[in-house]
């Protein structure tokens, strides 16, 4: 039998909300992705166009995928081999060894094992890249290796690393989010830059250890993707590109944390960002959207703890570089932390000049004019593809079609709940909301007046490994800040204005005052403090559907289901000749199976130590605030307690709950696979004895479809309950085929639904030949009751979770709850 939980009751509530279009006031399941998250791809070897420095060459100036350079070493990658030797003028020298002529690092040119017990060691290195004190590359499997070069607090120079991330260390590897991607470039921001200045110039300490960060620049040139040395090793999270994400980027270089992209014109945007300065860390960092004074220099160390400024620093546009005679830009870019603070930055820009010689445009990043860019000439190799599509005439008009794409936000309608009961008066929209971050609008209009109120969102961190949440059918999580000015919430109309004061009233810029989980087909958001629910859907999505009950039916590993690599369509004739595809299908059924067991065992790990992590987390709580540190916030400890618990709670109610919900649906799906594979099985024996096998016509890929076609059960249908005396109706799930179950509305003032789910439905509909009242289709139920008012009868109420019959001849239908001592209840029966 099922396990009748909570989370089941969410699932199918959701599922009802189908028809009804009303809100749960039961959270939606918010999850990880599906476990194979961290499958790797293949990746090539750059080819010798990327050794734009020459073979060997006596200085690297501009970074690519085989020549680059931290603050005391430069790195060549030579037939899947690693070279090193030092930069002029480096600061740290790695004693005893002559390190002034190219040499393999580490004598072997490949990481390997040192102090680690467990060490994959590569064939070959086709990436590197490296910044301040630290080198990282790829193998040709998509995996990551990295190394310290001088002293640090985390180790000793020159060890080998290959796990990655926190709190669980392991391999980062390069996945299909990354795949064919432009470019990425490592980061470092620590001692070297020592601080960076937030939005309002406030300068913050980069503390003791400092954080490393990847950037991804992807295939379409419009999103990056970032991890960093403080996260769980995937690609889940991105940051938004200039203009909204709607810049091309031809390429991406980072230092200290500040990105540096070009597009084919020339075009070119800098920024400062990480998962810390976007304000995604508040255990460690306190956060404001205020504009505070800052009482400490950024060279001491207690500058760290003020708050750090928010909105993040946005991207700057940089001046063009003005080309004459035979200048031309290429895609090779580079930027390089020479100080101290944002300021300390020097951008490069591979070039030809007015004379065609060789070398780069350079400038520091806060130089705003033209004129600061300065030609220096040094030897470098180009090929023709490395230029830009620019000239002193300009851009060609065929390419300038190619410079911006659509913008990367999503738009969402609808309207707000307050205890459970929709306001359809008041109309919400949010045209603009980014799923990776920045800010969003939202508009509220009643009548003939429409308010605005800023939104921004951050994402709470999440300590457990990801895939693409928001946009692989999982939702991401936000808290969420609000920003008005005071006219946006009073209204002419007293019954606006109270609603805007009750949900926005002192909460400007109140840091993190509200929640929201937000996915490609809905956006909800949940003010604390308040009773009031905002729940919106993407423009595109059919009022009729869910976005709360969909969400769960459209994750990766749902939509495999349906595969052609899955199954045979229907009257599909198999005989000895393609009898290797029956074989092959049957084959990839039993994988596709196991995968959702593994998911499944997966989800429950994540759930249970998600529930330990938060009691864990929570007893550390509560010790602190019983001794008083939590009123301490050196080291951190009062910023920990503040938004710690939350962030927790969160994780553990999403694991949770995902696991819980998972476990309903995949058993339902495995209901539906089993059945799959044993009439391909049939098949085969058929085969055994005979030229030519048939797949059954009666063999569906739904619930939906066995219940309507196979048992003619009609969409809908008019009947009686024993609850009321006016008409009820039972009706079909038809826009979730994969749940086994009917709906009966029983009509009233406000209305209440019994959830029925039926037992091994399927298989006994495909073993059933035709369904007559000689022959009926009898089948074991279970109920779970819900309304829109939550206003639902005791003697309702007492079926829910109880178990009882179905009944359907072709023409009688009826629903029957039996309790502990054989007593029937009819639910419904049709007249």
């Amino acid at each position: 039998m099922i396990k009748k939980s909570i989370y089941k009751n969410c699932l199918i509530f959701a599922t009802f909300l189908s028809f009804s279009c009303v809100v749960s006031k039961v959270d939606e399941p918010e999850s990880l992705a599906n476990f194979n998250y961290q499958t790797a791809i293949s990746l090539e070897a750059p080819n010798s166009a990327t050794d734009i420095n020459g073979i060997f060459p006596e200085e690297i100036f501009i970074k690519t995928p085989t020549q680059t350079f931290n603050r005391d070493y430069q790195f060549c990658l030579v037939n899947g081999l690693i070279y090193y030797k030092s930069l002029p003028n480096a600061k740290y020298s790695n004693p005893g060894i002559n390190e002034d002529e190219w040499q393999l690092l580490k004598e072997t040119g490949l990481p390997f094992a040192q102090e680690q017990r467990k060490f994959l060691v590569p064939n070959q290195i086709v990436e590197i890249s490296a910044d301040s004190d630290a080198l990282y590359a790829f193998d040709e499997k998509g995996g990551m290796y990295f190394i310290f070069t001088n002293e640090t607090a985390r180790t000793t120079p020159f060890l080998w690393f290959q796990d990655f991330g926190w709190p669980e260390r392991s391999q980062l590897k390069q996945t299909e989010l990354v795949k064919n991607k432009r470019s990425w470039s490592a980061s470092a921001r620590r001692k070297d830059v020592l601080w960076h200045e937030d939005i309002y110039g406030n300068p913050h300490h980069y503390g003791t250890m400092g954080i490393e960060t990847l950037y991804f620049l992807t295939e379409d040139g419009q999103q990056i993707r970032f991890t960093d040395s403080g996260l769980p090793a995937d690609f889940s999270r991105s940051l938004l590109g200039p203009e909204r994400g709607s810049f091309i980027a031809e390429n991406l270089n980072a230092s200290a944390d500040t990105m540096f992209v070009i597009n084919k014109a020339g075009e070119m945007y800098t920024r400062l960002a990480d998962f810390d300065t976007i304000g995604c860390d508040p255990m460690f960092f306190k956060y404001t959207y205020e504009k505070l004074p800052q009482k400490y220099t950024g060279e001491q160390y207690l500058s760290n703890y003020s708050p750090w400024a928010l909105p993040s620093e946005p991207w700057l546009k940089q001046p063009e570089i003005k080309l004459q005679g035979n200048a031309r830009l290429t895609k090779h870019i580079t930027i390089l932390q020479n100080g101290r603070g944002n300021a300390a930055r020097e951008l490069r820009v591979a070039s030809l000049n007015k004379d065609a010689q060789t070398g780069f445009y350079s400038k520091q990043i806060m130089q705003s004019d033209s004129d600061d860019w300065k030609f220096v000439q040094v030897p470098l190799f180009f090929n023709e593809d490395d230029f830009l599509p620019v000239t002193k005439e300009g851009i060609p008009f065929e390419v300038q079609k190619t410079l911006y794409g659509k913008k990367q936000e999503f738009s969402y309608t609808g309207n707000f709940w307050k205890n459970g009961k929709q306001n359809t008066q008041i109309q919400c929209e949010i045209p603009d909301f980014p799923m990776s971050e920045g800010e969003c609008t939202l508009f509220l209009t009643y009548k003939d007046e429409t308010k605005k109120i800023t939104l921004h969102p951050v994402e709470i961190w999440s300590y457990m490994f990801r895939n693409n949440p928001g946009l692989d059918g999982t939702a991401k999580n936000f808290f969420v800040t609000f920003d008005y000015d005071d006219l946006a919430i009073n209204s002419k109309y007293p019954e606006f204005d109270k609603i805007l004061k009750e949900i926005f009233a002192d909460k400007k810029k109140v840091l993190f005052s509200s929640n929201a989980s937000a996915t490609d087909k809905y956006f909800k958001l949940s003010v604390k403090k308040t009773k009031y629910t905002f729940f919106l859907t993407e423009k595109n999505t059919s009022q009729k559907e869910n976005a709360t009950s969909l969400i769960y039916f459209e994750s990766p590993s749902m939509l495999q289901y349906n595969s052609a690599s899955l199954r045979l369509l229907p009257q599909t004739e198999i005989s000895l000749k393609n009898r290797n595809l029956l074989d092959q299908i049957i084959l990839a059924n039993k994988k596709y199976k196991e995968m959702l067991q593994t998911e499944l065992k997966i989800y429950k790990k994540y759930a249970d130590n998600a529930t330990l992590s938060r009691w864990g987390y929570n007893i550390a709580d509560l010790l602190t605030t019983v001794t008083l540190l939590n009123q301490i916030n050196f080291p951190k400890i009062k910023n920990v307690t503040r938004f710690g618990s939350q962030i927790m709670k969160q994780n553990a109610a999403t694991y949770k709950t995902q696991s819980g919900i998972n476990n309903w649906i995949y058993t339902h799906l495995t209901e539906l696979v089993d059945l799959r594979i044993d009439v391909y099985q049939d098949a085969q024996k058929t085969l055994a004895k005979e030229k030519v096998a048939i797949i059954p016509q009666k063999l569906r890929d739904n619930f939906f479809e066995y219940y309507s076609i196979n048992a003619k059960i009609p969409l809908s249908i008019q009947g009686k309950s024993c609850f009321e005396k006016s008409p009820s109706k039972i009706f079909l799930m038809q826009t979730n085929p994969y749940l086994p179950a009917l709906c009966i509305k029983i009509n009233s003032e406000n209305p209440y639904y019994i959830f029925v789910e039926l037992k091994d439905s399927a298989r006994t509909i495909y073993n059933t030949d035709e369904i007559t009242s000689q022959n009926p289709l009898e089948l074991k139920a279970t109920f779970f009751t819900f309304s829109d008012s939550n206003i639902i009868p005791d003697e309702v109420l007492k079926t829910s979770k109880k178990d009882g019959l179905f009944y359907w001849d072709g023409k009688t239908l009826r629903v029957e709850a039996i309790d502990f001592y054989g007593k029937k209840t009819l639910l419904f029966e049709r007249e």
